[in-house]
């Protein structure tokens, strides 16, 4: 893995990244495998505490070399977790948790640069695996009903912000091959002509369709 670090762009949101203990970083061993998970480990979502007991050991039925994690905001259960899975994923990464920070050369850049730091910013980590390619980690902005930045980021809605998150990705990595693995809140919305009833409620639809039009797959 390569890239540079960037230690006045802003950190990113609850992220972790895992690589399995398996995957020799040292040698000509290849990734071949990636998942992405997003554990919403905050105490406002139900089930919480059951939740946090429970995930780690869904971690370790994954035979994934790479996992991207989202929203581990914690670092009580960042250390929990790692109690019970670091035989298996030797190596991580978080830049929220410094003291987790064992990939030093790892890439941290904003995704709308040109805004002060805040607590609303979102944000990618990126990095080069070798025989594989590029492999962008991040948390796309989710659609609330109510806008509520700190900073004036020039967006009236979520819907626009998530927009520039994609546009900022696109236009740095459209030029290579790469992989975006993280929580993209968007998805189609999907419906039957034989069963109108049964329809997939899309979110943030326009925009998934954007990321079709871009060649994402």
């Amino acid at each position: 893995m390569s890239g540079q670090k960037h230690p006045n762009k802003a950190s990113l949101v609850a992220l972790l990244l895992f690589v399995s203990s398996f995957l020799d970083l040292s040698t000509a061993d290849t990734c071949r495998t990636l998942t992405t998970f997003n554990g919403g480990l905050t105490p406002r979502i139900s089930n919480y505490g059951y939740r946090r007991e429970v995930q780690p050991f869904a971690l370790l039925d994954e035979e994934s070399d790479i996992m991207c994690l989202q929203e581990f905001w914690f670092q009580e259960d960042i250390d929990y977790t790692l109690s019970k899975v670091s035989h298996k994923f030797k190596y991580h990464f978080s830049p929220l948790h410094s003291s987790l920070n064992v990939f030093n050369n790892a890439k941290r850049e904003r995704l709308i640069p040109e805004a002060p730091c805040s607590i609303g910013d979102s944000a990618y980590f990126s990095f080069r695996i070798k025989d594989f390619g590029t492999v962008l980690c991040s948390h796309f902005s989710a659609l609330f009903p109510v806008y509520f930045e700190y900073d004036d980021l020039g967006f009236s809605d979520y819907k626009q912000q998530q927009l520039a998150e994609m546009a900022v990705i696109h236009n740095k990595f459209a030029s290579r091959d790469h992989v975006i693995m993280g929580d993209f809140n968007t998805g189609p919305r999907v419906e039957t002509a034989n069963s109108p009833d049964k329809v997939l409620v899309g979110e943030v639809p326009d925009n998934y369709q954007i990321w079709l039009d871009n060649g994402y797959k």
